[in-house]
């Protein structure tokens, strides 16, 4: 290197240190604040359900489906103010839906309770609106479903006259009944011939006694032979309706059964008698869209010796007329 190049390079070395000191904030002659993003609004407030949706299944005749429950929570803050809107109904029917909240605010629980006893088979839907008064809070819409379907296939099996010692009908038809499933009903006349506690230890029990717990009675006149029909309701016990009267009802499959006591002389049943007000308020609340009954005497009926009218039964005969039975 020469003498003659030593004051360039200096020169250089100078600009270069000059160019590495020059501040970065010259331009505009102050300094540049760093300005950060603003932070992202908090996420909105909802109201959650767990489950989501609800199902009831129903079978006609068959008791009520247990209450469904759902959970409603919120995504972040409690909320409050909480109700439920207007139920809203698919096609078909409306009003089998009922809705209820444990509390106002979150967490709370939304009960349900389907009561389809009167609707047809087939598929219902309903929308229960679960709501806030809080600001900015929007309902969440639980989705219900109801399936009901047809009612299982049911037999009712029903004689009267049934047993007497000495005699082999009695278990001619009991023979019967080993391979004949379903409810068994008595029509009266059970146990002949007076329908003491010996006719039915001796001749009824030995046939019939062995479908005892699945049959249910009916007095017949030759139940009160000795009086009363004390032992007759002793041998049925509650399957032969209340002790002394002798009169019942009851729900099998999509049937509603009526068992009646047309044995006047110990039971009235004619108009305004007890019997026969408690028909009109079981048939006035009964829902079903069949119902049978059951009793000893008919209004009309044959034998070899001609046809017969118990035309005092006509007073049961019109009262189910009445209703549709």
């Amino acid at each position: 290197m020469s003498l003659h190049d030593a004051p360039k390079r200096l020169l250089k070395r100078l600009l270069a240190s000059a160019i590495i000191a020059l501040p970065l904030a010259s331009c505009g002659g102050g300094s540049t604040a760093i300005v950060s993003p603003p932070p992202p609004p908090p996420p909105p407030v909802v109201v959650t359900l767990s489950p989501a949706t609800a199902a009831f299944t129903y079978a006609s005749g068959a008791a009520n489906p247990a209450p469904a429950s759902v959970t409603v929570a919120s995504s972040g803050a409690a909320i409050t103010g909480l109700a439920i809107g207007t139920v809203t109904y698919g096609a078909g029917a409306s009003g089998w839906l009922t809705a209820t909240l444990s509390g106002p605010s979150t967490p709370a629980t939304l009960t349900l309770i389907a009561s389809p006893a009167a609707l047809a088979p087939g598929s219902y839907s309903a929308t229960v609106p679960v709501t806030s008064s809080m600001t900015g809070v929007a309902a969440q819409n639980l989705q219900v479903t109801l399936s009901v379907g047809q009612a299982p296939g049911v037999s009712v099996l029903i004689a009267g006259n049934i047993a007497q010692c000495g005699t082999t009908g009695d278990q001619a038809t009991a023979n019967l009944l080993d391979s004949l499933p379903g409810t068994v009903f008595t029509a009266g006349d059970n146990a002949f011939p007076q329908g003491s506690a010996a006719n039915y230890h001796d001749c009824y029990d030995p046939s019939w006694g062995r479908f005892k717990s699945r049959t249910w009675a009916t007095m017949g006149n030759h139940e009160y032979d000795q009086g009363n029909a004390n032992d007759a309701f002793a041998y049925f016990g509650d399957r032969a309706g209340p002790a002394g009267k002798g009169y019942y009802s009851m729900n099998i499959g999509s049937w509603h059964i009526i068992v009646l006591n047309d044995n006047r002389t110990f039971v009235e049943f004619m108009p305004g008698s007890e019997q026969s007000r408690w028909l009109s308020a079981d048939l006035a609340a009964d829902t079903s869209r069949c119902t049978m009954a059951i009793w000893h005497q008919p209004l009309f009926y044959s034998s070899t010796s001609g046809a017969t009218q118990g035309s005092d039964r006509k007073a049961l005969w019109d009262t189910l007329y009445a209703y549709n039975a």
